[in-house]
């Protein structure tokens, strides 16, 4: 696993397997759950990323990098707000199977629903989804 793997980033990336539907096909073959977000990226999120980086036509590796990133943020989609630095940015991220709201805040940090959908901001260096 990768520096900073349990993290609300980690967290953010789950949803976003939950959204897509992704399955952790070589570890238990079952979906990715709503209930699966927790924020730590174990076998489970790893087997799901690769699930998930095949249907994107990414590098099957299991790490969450930029070519995955960029192809999974086209799902993303501006529902209001405003672009410009300094200010909120309203956005759906759509997946075959779920869509969740989000936010990039004043200061440029993602805002998004946890598991039990409380809000939580990404980041690598502290955990408190879950």
């Amino acid at each position: 696993m990768e520096p900073y793997s349990n993290s609300n980033a980690t967290c953010l990336w789950q949803r976003i397997l939950w959204a897509e539907g992704a399955y952790a096909t070589n570890y238990d073959g079952e979906i990715f759950e709503k209930s699966d977000i927790d924020g730590y990226f174990g076998w489970r999120t790893y087997y799901s990323t690769i699930h998930l980086q095949r249907q994107l036509g990414a590098d099957r590796d299991g790490l969450v990098g930029g070519e995955t990133m960029g192809l999974a943020n086209k799902h993303m989609y501006q529902i209001g707000g405003s672009a410009a630095r300094g200010k909120t940015l309203y956005l759906r991220y759509q997946g075959k199977k779920h869509s969740f709201d989000l936010r990039r805040n004043a200061e440029g940090k993602y805002v998004f629903p946890d598991a039990n959908d409380d809000s939580r901001q990404a980041g690598y260096e502290y955990l408190s989804c879950g």
